[in-house]
């Protein structure tokens, strides 16, 4: 379900990484964590359950990667397969179609992968899957 991008430009060599999307928990303090894919990676994970998705996006007019939340549940999911054979619910704010916004300059120019052919439309960066 997810994938890592790596980006490198022929021409100057400027690389940066992305990722997602990634399931996370929120801990007992309410503080966002990484699940693990495709099993949790603790027992807290496990008895906390999926509370979302995130990924690890890059900013077209920022020039830098942020992570930030997708989609968050109503009710939090016990294994991500739940994900395609339950109806879920999201939270309101996430109920609507919107473009998420960058946290650095509020704009929605977010990308995980860039259009292979187009390559990084600041740098000229390829796309290379890992």
């Amino acid at each position: 379900m997810t994938e890592k991008y790596k980006y490198k430009c022929d021409n100057c060599g400027y690389s940066f990484y992305t990722s997602g999307p990634w399931e996370f928990y929120l801990d007992y303090e309410g503080r966002r964590k990484p699940y693990g894919s495709p099993e949790p990676i603790s027992q807290e994970a496990k008895e906390r359950g999926i509370y979302g998705l995130e990924a690890d996006v890059y900013c077209l007019n920022c020039d830098k990667v942020f992570n930030i939340i997708l989609t968050e549940f109503k009710k939090p999911i016990s294994h991500i397969t739940e994900m395609l054979t339950k109806k879920l619910k999201p939270k309101s704010k996430y109920t609507k179609p919107r473009k998420a916004k960058c946290p650095g300059c509020g704009e929605s120019r977010l990308t995980i992968a860039l259009d292979e052919d187009g390559g990084c439309y600041a740098r000229g960066a390829k796309t290379e899957n890992l």
